[in-house]
């Protein structure tokens, strides 16, 4: 909502009178003044030389200012026609609407603060129509008790979303949500559905963290650039970031210990914080991932496609471990990486003697290589041999 606009000591006196007394909506006030005052703001009409009381005065508001002539509507904000005269005194005061405002945008948005007024506690729900807000901070000490956040035109949010110790939230409608400038945090324990199917941006600086016990419906599918991006404690089995294609600072991090599918289809940078998942993966796609970090651990992924992973540089690293049902990891012959712990897979021979040929085709000195651990396969002779020449070439080379 828009607050009505302010004036310093906007004070003059009615030199024209409105017609009827009581309501007429034309005056005008001291040749000049009419400048001191702005449209849309309500006003109070008193006798001059005394105090304005409720029963001598009415709240009118300034509709259109045309020089010094005023339009104005009358009774405003609940106040009683005055037979309004030629020398009574006109201001813009302190009305109880200059206060309800501030107190409605807040508490009509229930927690969608445009500052930093705090909310009581006993609100359970919050709503805006608004379609773009600065932030929305709901916590333990802010509205703890809320039940349902509704903002169904919301499109943008040009700063944050905080909404974190709500533990009595069940409903969260951010449905037209496209951007968020900075963080979006949202911790809830009983959100069980959480549709942000419009949302594309999360800023460059800004994290997207969802970490909500019972949820177990996410819907991200228009996600095209984030910050960075942190899944915990969700119940969710499918995440779907196939939108994604632009990654900063905060790389991926999950480790909710119930995603068994993930669509990363088209991120190609993973950026230097890298992507880390810690799920029981059965399903992953990175078919477009060619640049940054990798770590997956303690997935049931059977197999796993690494050979668009040419790119890297002195930090990135792939750390692929204690995947206990891994058999095939594909790598490929032109990899500039040269970071890899397969420590804890189950790697057949094939799949070792692979890794470690590739490497040597690709040429580069001073890497490391770990093949240890779980069921990971000894390298046959040719493999080993292979062994020996990298080494020789500054690779640390560790096998079962």
């Amino acid at each position: 909502m828009e607050y009505d606009p302010h004036s310093l000591l906007a004070s003059s006196t009615v030199a024209t009178a409105p017609s009827p007394a009581t309501s007429g909506t034309s005056l005008v006030v001291h040749t000049g003044d009419g400048a001191l005052f702005a449209e849309n703001q309500n006003c109070t009409v008193c006798p001059a030389g005394v105090q304005a009381t409720k029963a001598n005065s009415e709240i009118v508001r300034v509709t259109v200012i045309a020089t010094d002539t005023f339009t104005i509507a009358r009774t405003q904000e609940g106040s009683s026609a005055r037979s309004i005269q030629v020398g009574d005194q006109i201001f813009n005061s302190e009305t109880p609407k200059i206060f309800t405002d501030i107190e409605g945008q807040t508490a009509v948005s229930n927690g969608v603060l445009l500052s930093s007024i705090f909310q009581t506690s006993y609100d359970t729900t919050l709503s805006s129509s608004a379609t773009t807000l600065v932030r929305i901070v709901v916590d333990a000490l802010n509205l703890n008790s809320v039940t349902d956040i509704s903002c169904p035109n919301l499109t943008t949010v040009d700063d944050l979303i905080s909404i974190s110790g709500a533990a009595l939230l069940t409903t969260l409608d951010l449905s037209a949500l496209q951007t968020v400038t900075n963080n979006f945090t949202l911790q809830s324990a009983v959100l069980t559905t959480l549709d942000l199917s419009a949302l594309t941006t999360v800023g460059s600086g800004g994290i997207l963290s969802i970490r909500c016990g019972t949820c177990t419906s996410l819907n991200l599918t228009s996600l095209t650039s984030a910050g960075g991006i942190s899944f915990g404690g969700l119940d969710v089995t499918d995440i779907n970031l196939a939108a994604l294609t632009t990654l900063g600072s905060g790389g991926i991090n999950s480790s909710t210990g119930f995603v068994t599918s993930m669509e990363l289809t088209n991120l190609v940078n993973a950026g230097p914080t890298g992507i880390s998942i810690n799920e029981p993966l059965t399903s992953l796609n990175i078919s477009s991932f060619t640049t940054g970090s990798l770590s997956i651990s303690n997935s049931n992924l059977t197999s796993l496609n690494l050979s668009g992973v040419t790119t890297g540089n002195g930090s990135s690293s792939m750390s692929i471990t204690n995947n206990s049902l891994l058999t095939s990891v594909t790598i490929a012959s032109t990899t500039t990486c040269i970071q890899w712990n397969f420590d804890g897979d189950a790697l057949t021979q094939t799949a070792v003697d692979n890794i470690i040929a590739n490497l040597l085709t690709a040429g580069y000195a001073n890497g490391y290589l770990n093949l240890t651990g779980g069921t990971n396969s000894t390298p046959n002779s040719t493999g080993l041999s292979n062994i020996a020449t990298l080494t020789a070439n500054g690779w640390n080379v560790t096998n079962n």
